[in-house]
């Protein structure tokens, strides 16, 4: 605050000042923080209020940015913005993550292989889910044995078999898995893998697979 003395007459004085300058930023609180829901689920926001200490309650003055594909496994991030009367401005955020789980299921494939083992190949594989939102366990993949699981991972458009070695295959098919896939997230239902496979003992594998899920 400025302050200026004024005389006024004999020896009389006053103060006059100027106002103080608002530069405390509003507030804004997260209704529910950070929500994960399933595929397909309609995504409603639970809710926001921003509040300053000079112009109260402004939560209608809240802008969102960002957007929430339900049919598409992610992480999605949403920023909330508000501005006070004097132009102070905060912002805050929320993760929503669209989970997985209801592409889980069991699925009947139908196989097309070319390499060291090519053939047409039928078997029933197990899709479970996972601790992870956006990764899913596929057990007896590719036919290999009920109790060899692949993890996948899905992300927007993209799913992925990340390279790796799972245990339980039989003698001489060990090796390295890797590979892509599709899925349709509005029926909730994996579609296509196509995988690679480099066994340890020589040779290798390339699968076209189609599933059905039952």
């Amino acid at each position: 605050m400025i302050v200026a003395f004024v005389s006024l007459g004999a020896g009389m004085m006053f103060m006059s000042g100027c106002k103080k300058d608002d530069t405390t930023a509003p507030t804004i609180t997260l209704t529910g923080g950070d929500v994960t829901i399933n595929l397909g689920d309609t995504w409603v926001d639970p809710g926001y209020v921003a509040n300053d200490d000079k112009d109260g309650v402004i939560t209608s003055k809240v802008v969102i940015t960002g957007t929430v594909d339900k049919n598409a496994v992610n992480k999605y991030v949403l920023t909330y913005t508000v501005s006070d009367d004097a132009g102070n401005e905060v912002t805050a955020t929320r993760n929503v993550y669209v989970k997985a789980e209801l592409l889980k299921g069991t699925y009947d494939v139908s196989d097309i292989v070319t390499g060291t083992n090519g053939g047409t190949y039928t078997y029933t594989v197990t899709v479970a889910s996972s601790t992870d939102y956006n990764k899913l366990l596929f057990s007896n993949f590719g036919g290999f044995g009920a109790t060899v699981t692949v993890a996948v991972t899905i992300s927007g458009n993209q799913v992925t078999i990340p390279s790796q070695s799972p245990p339980g295959m039989p003698t001489g098919y060990e090796g390295v898995i890797t590979g892509t896939g599709t899925y349709d997230g509005a029926t909730k239902k994996i579609l296509t893998m196509n995988y690679h496979v480099a066994y340890t003992a020589g040779g290798a594998d390339d699968g076209n697979a189609t599933y059905t899920k039952l």
